[in-house]
């Protein structure tokens, strides 16, 4: 049995991570979304968590999945 269910999102945050000579940002990826986070925290704390969502099946689908 869950003591968490959360139905909600994933999504991908991007942060700059350089800017070239030209001004163009470089960026980098980082798996969030505040329902991902929160049962993050709460499974981190021994809760038994669970996330209804959906991605998509192309690279940053593979790496939200990949990090649950």
């Amino acid at each position: 049995m869950m003591d968490v269910v959360a139905l909600g999102e994933l999504l991908i945050d991007f942060a700059t991570q350089s800017t070239d000579e030209s001004g163009y940002p470089t960026m980098a990826a980082h798996p969030g979304g505040a329902p991902a986070n929160f049962l993050a925290a709460l499974t981190k704390f021994g809760a038994k968590t669970a996330l209804l969502g959906k991605v998509g099946a192309d690279t940053f689908g593979n790496l939200l999945i990949g990090t649950l």
